[in-house]
């Protein structure tokens, strides 16, 4: 819809107006309409927005024309800016949600994974402590057979018994220089 022409209110506006959407253009809309309605209130003198009704613009001061002229300023704002503000929101929105709806998903599907690749680990862990346990009884008898064996009475006997018959040579003391004298008793 073409703006209307000689309209100081306007101008707020930017004709290359939603693509891509930015804040600038809400700003616009704020300041035509303020501007817009600014006006409206200083005619009917009152204080609010929520004042200008029509029991306060049945005045005489008010012409035919400036009604129109708002009438049509109110259009182009509301027709070419608001709602096509509106519709982008929308579109954002629904596309905003859309993406949620897909992280929440994806977030989903993660902590499936993570969940199997938990029962994975259990299961080699498990799987490993049995090992752990078969192989550590069969060392574990085998260590003891031997043991056994080793630790047999007799086998400790006789192992004492060659022990103690072997001279004890960690006492003997060699004195170099010294003379032998012939009652020495070397037994000791």
């Amino acid at each position: 819809m073409p703006m209307p022409l000689n309209n100081k209110h306007v101008h707020f506006l930017d004709e290359t107006f939603c693509e891509p959407f930015n804040a600038k253009f809400v700003e616009q809309i704020y300041r035509a309409t303020d501007s817009i309605c600014a006006e409206m209130r200083e005619c009917i003198n009152v204080d609010g927005n929520d004042l200008v009704r029509a029991a306060n613009m049945m005045k005489k001061t008010i012409t035919r024309d400036k009604l129109i002229s708002w009438v049509e300023t109110l259009n182009c704002i509301l027709d070419g800016h608001v709602v096509p503000l509106l519709e982008k929101a929308v579109e954002m929105q629904s596309e905003n949600q859309k993406l949620k709806d897909e992280k929440i998903k994806d977030q989903e599907t993660i902590i499936s994974l993570q969940n199997k690749l938990v029962e994975k680990k259990d299961e080699e862990i498990s799987s490993m402590k049995s090992t752990v346990q078969t192989e550590l009884k069969s060392y574990s008898s085998a260590l003891s057979q031997s043991c056994k064996a080793a630790l047999a009475p007799r086998k400790i006997e006789a192992a004492v018994k060659r022990v103690s018959d072997k001279e004890d040579r960690s006492r003997n003391v060699i004195i170099y220089g010294m003379k032998e004298e012939s009652g020495e008793d070397l037994n000791q």
